[in-house]
């Protein structure tokens, strides 16, 4: 079987400001009866990766030819962006312009797959000749627009509009997906049915669970911390994603500062967290922030518990399904835990109200060996359903059936 895969992004271990990590442990766990040619555009902006980096992951991959496409010149790109506005499509479309070289190479290779990703390449679909074409949509980019507008943190009335015009443009962009002779894999329930809905199609999109990233297992469980138990948030502080609840988190923290300072200490991986890392240790805590880490799965290992402020999401979040794989006690809002084979109170903490946290973490100092329980659970099911393997195997299975 032949597939070819044309990618917005190289594939990679780890997102890398972008959702680089689901094409390549796909890839990474493929059939070894399947020969796949691989096209993908090189990033457009500066990563803590070399390029070098990037080639050698890539050649551990079993790919038969690797093709980096080319970004178009200054005027062509001039001209996509015009043509894009007359079609009131997302910007991200106008990253991926169509390569023609690259077209008649593909179409003459005869493929029985091509599969795309993501969504943004939409416009490529109309040059390329396979029997099947599957498109990685990865989350209902409508279903992201409603949700930001109803629960994200909002400062300015500007950055509201520019969120209407996201969903315009978004509500665009599926429609026309779904006339396209395409199939539409996603990484969410919800982001399906929402599709069907938008796109007005039935049976045309599908789920496959999200897989978890390389994960470094848990340093220390709960029971075995000597000292502080370490309480990890990462990701960033930005308030239009965490909305006011990483705010009411950190002042339930400081409110309860008596209680827990001595028992707790906290890591923020990521930006935005400075403010939040300042009221923390104003209040007598120990609070390490850092931008970046060498070794993201390393750092968080050494954490016993993440927390996870998500007001607004959809599709999977992989830096919950990361922590969980580690072996982290994982406290989070609904939206965290969705699109994940674990169940609230039994495997997770799932909060009603962001306050709740600090009574949360009092419960935990006072029932260690439950929550620890409840942890190990957590990261039995998520390696296992999740696992790369697994999700792999039915992606595959569905994108030739």
């Amino acid at each position: 079987m032949k597939v070819i895969l044309i990618c917005g992004f190289p594939p990679a271990k780890d997102n890398l400001k972008a959702p680089t990590a689901l094409p390549y442990q796909i890839l990474k766990y493929a059939p070894e009866n399947i020969e796949i040619d691989l096209y993908y555009f090189p990033l457009w902006y500066k990563t803590e990766k070399s390029q070098e980096t990037l080639l050698e992951e890539l050649n551990l991959l079993r790919l038969k030819k690797i093709y980096k496409l080319q970004r178009p010149n200054r005027l062509i790109q001039k001209y996509i962006n015009w043509r894009n506005r007359k079609q009131d499509l997302p910007g991200g479309v106008t990253l991926f312009p169509i390569e023609q070289q690259a077209i008649n190479q593909i179409n003459a290779s005869k493929a029985d797959v091509i599969w795309l990703y993501p969504h943004w390449l939409i416009n490529w679909i109309t040059y390329l000749k396979s029997k099947k074409i599957v498109v990685s949509g990865m989350d209902c980019s409508v279903l992201h627009s409603e949700r930001m507008l109803r629960y994200g943190g909002w400062s300015t009335i500007d950055e509201v509009t520019s969120e209407v015009h996201n969903l315009r443009q978004n509500t665009n962009l599926e429609k026309l997906l779904g006339k396209k002779p395409v199939k539409v894999h996603m990484v969410g329930i919800e982001d399906v049915s929402k599709y069907e809905f938008i796109s007005g199609t039935r049976g045309q999109a599908y789920f496959v669970p999200h897989p978890h990233s390389d994960y470094v297992p848990l340093q220390n469980k709960l029971t075995q911390t000597q000292g502080k138990i370490t309480v990890l948030f990462s990701g960033g502080g930005h308030t239009v994603y965490v909305g006011t609840h990483l705010e009411q988190i950190i002042k339930s923290l400081v409110d309860a500062s008596e209680t827990l300072a001595s028992r707790f200490q906290f890591l923020f991986i990521g930006n935005d967290y400075e403010v939040f890392q300042q009221k923390l240790i104003s209040s007598g805590y120990f609070a390490e922030h850092f931008n970046w880490v060498e070794n993201y799965s390393k750092a968080i290992s050494k954490a016993q518990i993440q927390i996870f402020p998500i007001a607004v999401g959809s599709g999977t979040k992989g830096k919950v399904l990361n922590a969980l794989a580690t072996g982290l006690l994982g406290i989070g809002s609904k939206f965290a835990f969705e699109n994940i084979s674990v169940q609230p109170g039994e495997d997770c903490i799932m909060y009603t109200e962001p306050e709740e946290v600090s009574l949360y973490l009092l419960n935990i100092l006072n029932n260690l060996s439950i929550y620890e329980k409840m942890a190990d659970s957590a990261c039995i099911k998520v390696r296992l359903e999740h696992s790369p393997e697994k999700t792999s195997e039915i992606f595959w299975s569905k994108l030739f059936s």
